[in-house]
């Protein structure tokens, strides 16, 4: 999508918002053309998101489990390996996935681990530039 097409999405998003402001397929609409105009932005809106689904039950784990890989990959594009790292790990902290849900995320958190992998080879790689090479 060119700038001026994900700008016109982002507007129709934010009117459709203003009938519906709880929902949460125009918001991740909006987040995910965020992500190419303002990552940040985009991060800010998939923490929204998040904080709108109970933790208390493993009901809804495939939403928050990608969307927080949407916020840890986002992280990582921002050069931010320590708050993408962290994501990840909360991620993988999960364990009482049901069957359905362990079966459908195999794929995504495979790519959480590898994810949390090459975050934490950057902020390696970001913290030595910084540190004294005598």
């Amino acid at each position: 999508m060119t700038k001026r097409n994900l700008k016109r999405a982002l507007a129709i998003c934010d009117e459709a918002l203003k009938k519906a402001p709880g929902n949460r397929i125009i918001k991740w609409t909006k987040a995910r053309a965020l992500e190419e105009l303002d990552r940040n932005k985009a991060v800010q809106v998939y923490k929204q998101i998040l904080s709108t689904f109970p933790v208390s039950t493993n009901y809804y784990y495939f939403n928050i489990v990608t969307l927080k890989h949407k916020i840890a990959m986002n992280y990582e594009k921002l050069k931010m390996y320590k708050e993408a790292y962290t994501v990840c790990e909360e991620i993988l902290a999960i364990k009482n996935f049901n069957s359905y849900d362990k079966k459908k995320l195999a794929d995504r958190l495979k790519r959480v681990k590898q994810l949390r992998d090459s975050s934490k080879r950057g902020y390696k790689s970001f913290c030595s530039l910084f540190s004294s090479s005598t």
